[in-house]
């Protein structure tokens, strides 16, 4: 019989899908709507990446969460990167938003995009343009809707190139809810 480990993941995706939508972090009230509508969200964040590998690489990133979901809790994810060194880093990817507690959220998400280098002397090289960024995120949702947490996450080029060192990074990351005013009535 096969290990069951590596079909478990799989097999338990779809029953994410009927967890209850995750509060907008902003509803709080008893009349509150039970399930209120996701907002899109602006983030960002800023860490240092090389964590193991003893060459702190500082860097800053945009990120846009719009706020269509599949399921309640599945959403695309955007975001750019830029290190103090050069270094540049665009993705487009999917998260899972799940409630732990009232205002504790957990992000899983996976991203595939294109990465520079830089052209900086000592070169941080991550081996392919073509990069895969693996994260867990943990924020605290205060009453306006925003969000404050701690992210980290991996780069790897998945062995497309000659080599692939991959690195890991951790950051601090803000995340704001953008309201856009609703649409006057003809």
């Amino acid at each position: 019989m096969p290990p069951l480990r590596p079909i478990l993941p799989p097999l338990l995706l779809p029953l994410l899908l009927l967890l209850p939508r995750p509060a907008s972090c902003a509803e709080t009230d008893a009349n509150a709507p039970q399930h209120p509508a996701p907002v899109p969200l602006l983030t960002l964040s800023g860490g240092t990446a090389q964590l193991f590998d003893g060459a702190d690489r500082p860097f800053g990133s945009i990120g846009w969460r719009p706020a269509a979901r599949l399921g309640d809790h599945l959403g695309a994810d955007f975001l750019a990167a830029v290190g103090t060194h050069g270094e540049r880093y665009v993705a487009a990817g999917f998260f899972c938003e799940l409630p732990l507690f009232s205002r504790l959220v957990f992000t899983p998400a996976f991203a595939a995009g294109w990465y520079d280098p830089g052209d900086d002397d000592d070169d941080f090289d991550l081996g392919f343009p073509l990069e895969f960024r693996s994260t867990l995120q943990l924020d605290w949702c205060f009453h306006s809707g925003v969000r404050l947490g701690i992210t980290a996450f991996h780069l790897s080029n998945a062995s497309f190139g000659i080599h692939n060192p991959g690195t890991e990074a951790i950051a601090v990351v803000l995340s704001i809810p953008l309201r856009f005013p609703a649409a006057a009535a003809p």
